[in-house]
């Protein structure tokens, strides 16, 4: 990366807890968040192991009642750790209290999300309606009466650019803009847009979020599918899935004075850190070509 880029806010979301300091000590102890999930729907996969986040109050996130008719937990996520980077950055001007350092124009926006899964509770009426007399979907039954069934909002909570949308709302977020999904290299996809969004003069700031899948049987199900058969077993482990969302808030180092040192800006905008290179590697199946490609992407980067 020929120029470094100064990381003014930070957030993370695991299973661990809020915060990087919870996910730092859980690694640092060497603590797992991996644990059997009780949750019946995933019986079929047994035995499961998953690392779910602690549900979020989307009214403590300013979430508005009608807005949270079409958030999933996802979406919750995702707001919490753009609020928590953008206010660490002093950028939160979208909020009711606020008045960023910045114009929302100015701020650039670019986030990775994965699969959003449709919730079973808003098209099971739907299902039931639409059942014959052998319990079988019939079509004519469907559009005669099941499709009533499927609450008007339920198509939007699908959609992975919702909850997208509603951060940029939320916060005020007009600048340069994209959604990549689905998969982990859409993430360093969205780092490198903000990158060259802020290189380049686009933007002043940029937002960069990602938040993985809500667990499900269907995201299970996914993630078994491109994990290949049988790996769980050859790990001895069983199938293992996680949640999680993190955000960073980057800013061109000359915006600070002395040139990006860390020392001289204001307190509530001073630098974390800086971005100075980056990596990438692919991964073979299991444990040690996993161990490998992130050795591999870390050199990279540092060198």
């Amino acid at each position: 990366m020929a120029t470094p880029l100064a990381i003014t806010g930070a957030s993370l979301l695991t299973a661990a807890g809020p915060g990087g300091d919870a996910a730092w000590e859980a690694l640092c102890a060497g603590r797992s968040a991996l644990a059997p999930d009780p949750d019946p729907e995933l019986a079929g996969f047994s035995p499961v192991l998953t690392a779910r986040c602690a549900p979020i109050d989307p009214a403590g996130l300013g979430a508005g009642r009608r807005d949270t008719r079409i958030m999933d937990r996802h979406t919750h996520m995702l707001l919490a750790c753009a609020a928590d980077s953008l206010r660490q950055a002093a950028l939160d001007a979208g909020r009711p209290a606020g008045g960023g350092r910045l114009e929302g124009e100015e701020i650039a926006f670019f986030a990775a999300m994965d699969m959003v899964d449709p919730r079973d509770g808003d098209i099971m009426p739907a299902v039931a309606a639409s059942a014959g007399a052998e319990g079988r979907i019939e079509t004519s039954r469907f559009f005669a009466e099941g499709m009533g069934r499927i609450p008007p909002l339920w198509p939007l909570v699908m959609l992975n650019s919702t909850a997208f949308s509603q951060v940029a709302i939320r916060f005020g977020l007009r600048g340069e803009n994209a959604l990549f999904s689905p998969g982990p290299e859409a993430t360093a996809r969205a780092l490198a847009e903000a990158a060259d969004s802020l290189r380049v003069g686009r933007a002043r700031a940029a937002l960069v979020a990602g938040v993985s899948a809500v667990i499900s049987p269907r995201a299970l199900a996914r993630h078994l599918r491109e994990a290949g058969e049988g790996e769980g077993a050859a790990l001895g482990e069983g199938p293992a899935l996680g949640e999680g969302a993190a955000a960073i808030v980057l800013e061109p180092p000359g915006d600070f004075p002395g040139g990006g040192a860390p020392g001289g800006a204001a307190s509530s905008a001073t630098p974390l850190g800086f971005l100075t290179g980056c990596g990438s590697a692919t991964a073979r199946k299991g444990r040690e070509g996993l161990r490998r490609a992130v050795r591999a992407a870390a050199e990279a980067a540092l060198g």
